[in-house]
């Protein structure tokens, strides 16, 4: 008897296991659909959670100082923008591994254009966890576009590891 409920317990694991498989998507492989914003790096497309890579936005609920001295939500502002952007239209990801809460870390693209890259070039976003946008942030910061124009900010990392997330 323990015998066989032994075996249908690794039965149910092993059914468990590679249904848990079949929905990650392989590095270097697409998904395509509608873009559905969650926040300012993140989207939601046939059911994956999408972690845009090589970047980091500001928290949803994290404030901003113009030069005016006008406070602001700058995570809302900035998923705005995103849903502008990309909200309700085609997209393509392109998958490069999974972060530590198993969402696909993807090149997000719409229209051909690559979105981390816009985000970060247009002053939204930060370039975070490779080289891949350093440029473009450079760019950004001395242009004062963006975040980069506001009198404060929370740089994201910086915020996160004071909150040890």
């Amino acid at each position: 008897m323990e015998f066989i409920l032994s075996l249908i317990l690794l039965v149910i694991i092993f059914l468990i296991a590679k249904s848990i498989g079949f929905q990650r998507k392989p590095i270097g492989k697409t998904i395509e659909g509608t873009a559905w914003v969650t926040d300012g790096d993140g989207i939601r497309v046939n059911g994956h959670e999408i972690r845009i890579s090589g970047i980091d936005a500001p928290e949803f609920d994290k404030t901003a100082i113009l030069y005016s001295g006008k406070s602001i939500n700058h995570g809302s502002l900035v998923k705005s923008v995103l849903i502008k952007k990309v909200g309700g239209k085609p997209v393509t990801v392109k998958v490069q591994g999974y972060d530590k809460y198993g969402r696909v870390l993807g090149v997000v693209y719409c229209g051909g254009e690559d979105i981390g890259a816009w985000l970060v070039s247009n002053g939204n976003a930060i370039a975070a966890y490779s080289e891949k946008y350093k440029h473009l942030q450079r760019d950004a910061s001395r242009s004062r576009r963006g975040m980069w124009g506001f009198k404060k900010f929370h740089d994201p990392r910086v915020w996160r590891n004071m909150h040890k997330f």
